[in-house]
């Protein structure tokens, strides 16, 4: 019960982060993404562009955490088992392939993944596109 709350939690802070890194993204880049209109992009291509960015983030994410869980579950259930070996005496060993089982709930992870970088990406740039392109170019000082 509490596990699954700080599962959602966790997925929960993890969209709302990806949001917020790719709004100030498009934001800092406002500048740019006008002189692109200017020169002639479409809608459709910086919204490639940006989504491009967001899967590359995304899916580099996505496997760094996948290894480094794998890794630390593997360490952590090394030590474990090691512990009640020391305790016990009753030697402890992994079924094959137990650490490398992928969950169920992994396919709702990575779909979740995915709808959140194309909303965190498409959101923000939309907003932007929509707005007046000399204002972003006027020069001020």
């Amino acid at each position: 019960m509490i596990s699954d709350a700080v599962f959602y939690l966790s997925i929960i802070m993890a969209l709302t982060s990806m949001i917020l890194t790719m709004a100030t993204s498009i934001q800092e880049r406002r500048r740019e993404i006008a002189l692109l209109r200017v020169r002639g992009a479409s809608l459709r291509e910086l919204l490639g562009m940006v989504l491009g960015e967001a899967a590359i983030i995304t899916i580099l994410g996505y496997v760094l955490g996948l290894v480094l869980a794998m890794v630390f579950t593997y360490g952590y259930l090394t030590m474990a088992f090691s512990a009640f070996y020391i305790i016990s005496g009753a030697p402890v060993e992994f079924p094959p392939g137990y650490i490398m089982t992928i969950p169920q709930g992994l396919y709702l992870i990575i779909g979740l993944a995915f709808a959140a970088f194309l909303l965190s990406a498409s959101i923000p740039l939309l907003v932007i596109a929509k707005e007046d392109i000399s204002k972003e170019l006027r020069i001020t000082h």
